[in-house]
């Protein structure tokens, strides 16, 4: 009891011991902008002192604190607790910080918001190789660093399925709305059974392992897929393998299979190892040629035509016979057909059951017959100039000046309505989806309709998407602009999400921006323009109209520009500007307060330690420059279009060269301290966290090399591929 108790007073409690070391849990996640909470991990500490240290400058003493950061990164915590008697003990934390909140809901890497996700295009900058509509609603999309898209508003929007690979993915097919396959690269095989949730990974046997395997005919549990001449066959949902002879004349949906040996009809059945005879069409004296047909759920029809030579006239007679099942080959019916009518190379595409009514394929020209085979009529599209196709029981007229189907053989023709972006079909491809759909494929894009061709919707391209993007720069991680196709440009204030032209910008070749405020242009005709105000109105920034092909600013008050072999140099944000000689070709200048360095397009580097006055030529050893960044107090990074990375630590006077991928042209190059810097190339993206003396890839969900990096510290990133596609990341990539 203290001395004061008696008269009022209250106890003090005795100050809590310290344990013997401090289990400071790491907060699960921490993303700029959000409260992070911290738990010292005492749960009674009367009389301790408590002292963090949050690694950005901030402290706290309370217990529990909670705290924002508001710059990605890296950093280390410090937590210390003291005893009043002055032990202590302490803990340290490494906590990463991301940039993630405007990503979370894109398509990303490493899902999430992680990772690098796709900015522009939507959904994925990637080629896309194959397009499937199962129906009206429901379609998926395949293509490049294996993507696998499902969409189920009829390709307005696109959701992406995980595929468990990285590889490019060439064609898929359903058998119905839960089973479906898809064909990769490397022999790649993707199987699901539950509409595409899963993807079951397995792989193509040998033949097939190169190229572009192709899927033939898919059922839940049979697969027949060609690559070139080859086929393989699977009737066991992919465990087995069985490679076709070249001989096989078709291949039934049922897993039938066909062919011709001598003047029979032979078919073997799944699960047989031997052929048996279904048509003998051998005729005494006559020289037959055969051609088989598979039409409908299981209509075959063998097309016969025979030459019966008459030696007295020294001439010869012809017939024609048509044998049909409708039934997979367990029935057959024989009729004699028009001896003047189509002869050989016939492909039967439909035979109503009395085989009275019957479209043919007679190379490449449609004829309908509705007697048997005895007459035979022409089909012609409804306009001159155009031609026939078919999908099933449709036929389609593809004409300069238009589009139309028929439901009925070509009897009558119904004209379609044209997607409002296609001038002219040229070589379309039809596709019938359930009752009344079409899918109408054209060799860059693909367009859907629910109404028989009445009303379009463009759902997908096809191929490689242009992104339409030439140059990027962010101020911040929010404030950006861009240049589009044409030298537009446009800005954004969600860091990348949504761009407005800026109706007042010049057009122009290359851009950065300093500030939310300040940025800089270089327009189509040579000319250096600079915004004080976020681009709503601009100036020329050089005091002289000269003609300035590069430029860059290494922050908002340093700065130079090439024009010609001249340079102009500002340290005063652009107000002022004095003129200087680099040596000749001179591409690039990095500007340090007591040392200027100039490299050139053949590998030259000069120094300039009085404001370029006079330079001292130095030797790289490098083919080519056409970029420089200074890096820390000493450091330079120079790269060339002949894929050489040059570094120097001591102010350019030396210089140590490597190649990362042969001769790939590296384009862009970024630090965002002494450290930490991305090399952008055709050969990807790669990293360094030692100034540029060793570099690691980082793997991208893009195959087409870059050609722009941005990094504004550790975690906010972008890059744009050179087929103008952007990606962002909020945690370095990883």
């Amino acid at each position: 009891m203290s001395l004061l108790a008696g008269c009022g007073g209250v106890d003090e409690p005795a100050p809590a011991a310290l344990p013997a070391q401090l289990n400071v849990p790491l907060p699960q996640a921490a993303d700029v902008g959000a409260p992070v909470a911290f738990r010292a991990g005492l749960q009674a500490a009367p009389g301790l002192e408590f002292s963090w240290d949050f690694g950005d400058g901030q402290r706290s003493s309370v217990p529990d604190p909670q705290h924002r950061y508001a710059r990605a990164g890296d950093y280390e915590v410090v937590l210390r607790v003291q005893h009043p008697s002055g032990d202590f003990r302490e803990s340290r934390l490494r906590l990463s910080v991301s940039n993630i909140a405007h990503l979370d809901d894109l398509d990303c890497s490493a899902g999430l918001g992680r990772g690098w996700c796709w900015l522009h295009p939507l959904p994925s900058g990637n080629a896309t190789h194959q397009v499937r509509f199962l129906t009206p609603t429901t379609g998926w999309r395949v293509g490049e660093g294996g993507d696998i898209f499902k969409t189920e508003d009829g390709g307005r929007s696109w959701q992406r399925r995980p595929s468990g690979t990285n590889v490019a993915l060439f064609d898929i097919g359903f058998a119905d709305l839960l089973n479906g396959w898809i064909t990769g690269q490397r022999g790649a095989l993707l199987r699901t059974r539950d509409g595409g949730l899963h993807w079951e990974p397995s792989r193509l046997p040998a033949p097939l392992m190169d190229g572009v395997a192709q899927l033939e005919q898919v059922r839940p549990n049979y697969l027949l897929v060609r690559q070139g001449v080859s086929r393989i066959l699977s009737t066991d949902g992919g465990a087995t393998w069985q490679s076709l002879s070249s001989d096989l004349s078709a291949v039934g949906g049922d897993g039938q299979l066909w062919r011709f040996q001598g003047a029979e009809l032979q078919r073997q059945r799944p699960g047989e190892q031997h052929f048996e005879s279904q048509v003998n069409f051998e005729r005494a004296g006559a020289q037959s040629t055969p051609s088989l047909s598979l039409f409908g759920p299981q209509g075959v029809a063998l097309w016969v035509f025979r030459a019966f030579p008459v030696e007295s006239a020294q001439a010869w007679t012809y017939r024609i016979d048509l044998h049909l099942s409708h039934d997979g080959g367990a029935h057959w019916r024989e009729q004699a057909l028009d001896a003047d009518g189509p002869a050989i190379g016939v492909k039967v595409l439909q035979a109503s059951a009395d085989g009275q009514r019957l479209l043919i394929d007679s190379q490449g020209q449609l004829r309908r017959s509705e007697d048997g085979g005895r007459h035979w009529l022409a089909l012609q599209p409804p306009e001159s100039g155009g031609f026939l196709s078919h999908d099933g029981a449709w036929l389609f007229a593809t004409t300069p000046g238009g589009a139309w189907r028929s439901e009925d053989w070509g009897r009558t023709w119904v004209p379609m309505q044209l997607p409002t972006a296609v001038e002219s079909p040229g070589l379309a491809r039809w596709q019938r989806v359930g009752e009344r759909g079409l899918q109408l494929e054209l060799p860059d894009q693909v367009h859907l309709s629910a109404d028989a061709g009445q009303s379009w919707t463009q759902v997908a391209p096809l191929g490689r998407p242009d992104g339409g993007i030439r140059a990027l720069s962010f101020a911040d991680d929010r404030h950006g602009w861009r240049i589009e196709n044409g030298g537009v440009l446009a800005q954004t204030d969600d860091g990348g999400r949504k761009w407005s032209p800026m109706a007042t910008a010049p057009r122009a070749s290359r851009i950065q921006r300093l500030s939310a405020q300040q940025g800089y242009v270089l327009s189509l005709e040579g000319r250096l323009m600079g915004s004080l105000d976020a681009g709503r109105s601009w100036s020329t920034a050089l005091p002289f109209e000269v003609p300035v092909h590069q430029f860059r600013f290494d922050d908002p008050l340093s700065g130079w520009a090439l024009a010609g072999n001249e340079a102009w140099v500002t340290g005063d944000g652009g107000q002022t500007w004095h003129r200087v000689r680099p040596p000749p070709h001179t591409t690039a200048l990095a500007l340090r307060p007591q040392r200027w360095v100039a490299v050139g397009q053949s590998g030259e580097v000069a120094v300039s330690t009085d404001g370029g006055q006079s330079w001292r030529a130095a030797f790289s050893g490098a083919e080519s420059f056409h970029l420089v960044r200074a890096v820390g107090a000493h450091g330079l990074v120079a790269i060339g279009l002949g894929g050489e990375i040059s570094r120097s630590e001591d102010g350019g006077l030396s210089w140590q060269t490597q190649r990362l991928a042969g001769i790939a042209p590296w384009r862009d190059l970024c630090f965002v301290d002494e450290q930490h810097g991305w090399l952008a190339g055709e050969a990807g993206l790669f990293f360094t966290a030692d100034a540029g003396r060793s570099w690691t890839r980082r793997v991208l969900p893009t195959e087409v090399g870059l050609s722009q990096v941005q990094f504004l510290d550790a975690k906010t990133g972008w890059v744009v591929n050179e087929s103008g596609a952007l990606l962002a990341t909020g945690t370095g990539g990883s």
